[in-house]
């Protein structure tokens, strides 16, 4: 079941950007979803009052508005989009935390399971909306994975470790733990390592010596910007993105960014 998945992290709180937060309200009905959400939850940041927040399903046509109302509510801390509730019926999900509460910046993160036949225009369509819900929450530095399973690919976007009998589905979960622990400092002193796809800012690259360093040393076949960020793209079809020339790519910009990666 190859997964994709978005994760990012954005710096200012979109609490104080009506503008940002229309614009995530508009994307949640765009069609390269591939998939229609049907569900909401919103969780409350901790100690504001108990007002009411949009809960449960809600009508395709409403969506837009109850998305918009849910992300302007001040006491609204994330909210989070659902297909279904079983990983049969539930394709696609999209998470989104405002920053209102000041533990940690505020992130976001998607995954969408790729279908069985024409995978590489799904593919393509579903990365150019997430460049755009990128640029919407003004990411400060983001990955997209693709995962052999679905599993793999909740542990990438959520950083969180799962294991069964007491094995990691995750091959590193020394690394997911590194990045967990960091996470008020992930996007601006400290980096995730390269995925597939890898969003870094012209801080980031300044201190890893400039764009032209990343193309001499990783050679990746896809490079644009979005928004204030610059994307690298490991292969150009999603088929190659787990093969061993991907890998040794993914191995260099790695290497490339080992200053800025968390201590394990």
């Amino acid at each position: 079941m190859i997964t994709l998945g978005m994760h990012c992290v954005h710096g200012a709180p979109l609490g104080s950007e009506p503008a940002r937060l229309e614009r995530i309200a508009k994307l949640v009905v765009d069609p390269r979803w591939l998939a229609t959400f049907k569900a909401i939850l919103v969780g409350r940041v901790p100690g504001m009052p108990n007002e009411p927040l949009p809960r449960g399903r809600v009508a395709a046509k409403d969506l837009p508005r109850v998305a918009h109302e849910a992300l302007v509510a001040p006491t609204a801390e994330w909210m989070e989009l659902k297909v279904g509730a079983t990983p049969a019926t539930d394709p696609a999900r999209f998470y989104v935390n405002t920053g209102r509460y000041d533990r940690r910046p505020g992130w976001a993160n998607a995954r969408r399971v790729l279908p069985e036949t024409d995978t590489e225009a799904a593919t393509v369509g579903w990365v150019e909306l997430q460049h755009a819900i990128v640029d919407a929450v003004g990411a400060q530095h983001g990955v997209i994975v693709v995962m052999p399973t679905l599993e793999r690919a909740q542990i990438e976007i959520w950083l969180q470790n799962m294991s069964l009998d007491g094995r990691s589905f995750h091959p590193h979960p020394d690394e997911i733990a590194s990045y967990a622990v960091k996470s008020p400092k992930l996007g601006d002193e400290y980096l995730r390592a390269p995925r597939w796809g890898t969003y870094l800012s012209s801080k980031h690259l300044g201190a890893i010596g400039g764009k032209q360093r990343v193309l001499d040393a990783v050679q990746p076949p896809v490079v644009y910007e979005v928004g204030a960020l610059l994307y690298f793209q490991l292969s150009e079809c999603v088929a190659d993105a787990m093969s061993p020339t991907t890998e040794a790519k993914r191995a260099a910009f790695e290497a490339l960014v080992a200053p800025l990666l968390p201590p394990r």
